[in-house]
């Protein structure tokens, strides 16, 4: 309503599908409109939209085709985040960025800006999540991207012994979803290779 209010068009499905599948159609929609750029984020409040411009500048300039908001560069991690959720998250992109080529801090911010080259590459395979999945397709298409800090804020969770159902069911579609798309991504540069010879 807010959106709207403001004067922009909002594009929006009758029931929720899901993550990757709301990111599709904004793609689809960027693309359909003849969009240059593409800034996305999370709905659930932990980013701060006045830090757009911050991902938004360096591929208007042609710096990147990509920027990717993170939470880890400097070292430090965001307040309320778990240390053992902040380490398997940063591990987690060192291991994408040393089997694909490039320095990665964080690959699971949903905080990111693109550039029309990039809109036309990535599109998700699945309903249930994106951002794995696009991250690794516009690195098979060997686009440029920079890694920009951007604050997070987290809710103090209450403490409780391990680790919940939820976070097991989205670690195992994680782990599942990122060897789905480094299979595509080697099969992607497999066959720039054999164009070029």
């Amino acid at each position: 309503a807010l959106a709207r209010a403001a004067g922009a068009r909002v594009v929006s499905h009758p029931k929720n599908r899901g993550v990757g599948a709301a990111f599709r159609t904004g793609r689809d929609q960027a693309l359909a409109d003849g969009a240059d750029y593409l800034i996305h984020m999370d709905s659930d409040g932990q980013v701060d939209p006045a830090e757009i411009p911050v991902l938004f500048d360096p591929v208007q300039r042609g710096e990147a085709d990509l920027t990717l908001g993170s939470r880890f560069l400097g070292g430090s991690r965001p307040e309320n985040l778990d240390a053992w959720k902040a380490v398997g998250l940063s591990t987690a992109a060192r291991l994408i960025g040393l089997s694909t080529g490039y320095r990665l801090t964080d690959i699971s911010c949903g905080f990111r800006c693109m550039n029309r080259r990039l809109i036309e590459v990535v599109r998700p395979t699945f309903d249930y999540d994106y951002i794995q999945e696009t991250l690794i397709q516009a690195l098979a298409a060997g686009a440029r991207v920079l890694d920009v800090p951007v604050h997070v804020k987290y809710e103090k969770e209450p403490a409780r012994a391990g680790m919940s159902a939820a976070t097991l069911r989205y670690s195992r579609r994680f782990l599942a979803l990122t060897a789905f798309s480094m299979a595509n991504f080697y099969k992607t540069r497999a066959k720039k290779l054999v164009g070029r010879g």
